[in-house]
């Protein structure tokens, strides 16, 4: 599936609001793309979808948009990316009103495009935004999964072999992602250290793969920190 993501603040379209454009108001996650929240397919209850107008579906005395809405579930999202545990949505993606029985469709992503000529930019006196800035590498999701990399593991216990997985957004494939693992309760993990530190290079999916771990009777970890190396 292809296309831009979508971020906090896209423009909406339903072809039944008597004021058809309509606002599309991200609280799914506090992930951040370029600077602003990153929209996932859990954005579809009534505070998300932002409509100024009246329902036209209703003949006689048409209510307000806000009032009467009700959504299925977002199509067209994206594959394999999760954000906090959601697909992102899609420029193409839809969601269909069961009250009007139409698709209300996304017309503008607000994600901001890369300039090509920053030299013809500066000219006009408008600030020349950095690729840098446009572009930030960020993690976006850390998760384990069991050691035959079948499935996502959300609790283990000791004996058990698993493997940290780091997924990446705009981080370019060989680099090296070092998180640190961090005891909460202050338990030694490794040879008498409460933290340890995992390397993994970054693959073309975004997605470092760390090493293999044995969970131990003093497992009790806290969210590691992650930096990018």
């Amino acid at each position: 599936m292809a296309g831009k993501y979508v971020c906090n603040g896209a423009k909406i379209k339903c072809p039944l609001c008597s004021k058809q454009e309509g606002k599309l108001l991200v609280t799914s996650t506090t992930i951040l793309l370029q600077d602003k929240p990153w929209a996932t397919e859990a954005d579809k209850q009534k505070i998300n979808l932002q409509f100024q107008g009246n329902c036209t579906k209703f003949s006689n005395n048409p209510p307000p948009c806000i009032g009467v809405i009700v959504v299925g579930d977002w199509q067209n999202v994206a594959e394999g990316v999760t954000i906090d545990g959601h697909a992102p949505l899609l420029e193409n993606s839809i969601i269909m009103c069961n009250t009007g029985s139409v698709p209300i469709t996304i017309v503008n992503h607000v994600q901001k495009s890369i300039p090509t000529n920053l030299n013809q930019l500066s000219q006009t006196g408008a600030p020349v935004p950095t690729t840098e800035t446009l572009l930030e590498p960020k993690v976006v999701e850390f998760y384990w999964m069991d050691e035959e990399k079948k499935e996502k593991i959300t609790e283990t216990y000791p004996g058990k072999n698993v493997i940290i997985f780091v997924r990446t957004i705009n981080v370019k494939t060989g680099e090296n992602i070092t998180i640190t693992l961090t005891n909460k309760e202050n338990k030694a993990i490794v040879d008498n250290e409460n933290t340890i530190q995992m390397s993994g290079s970054v693959n073309s999916e975004g997605i470092a793969e760390l090493k293999k771990l044995e969970i131990t009777e003093n497992w009790n970890y806290k969210k590691s920190e992650t930096e990018k190396t």
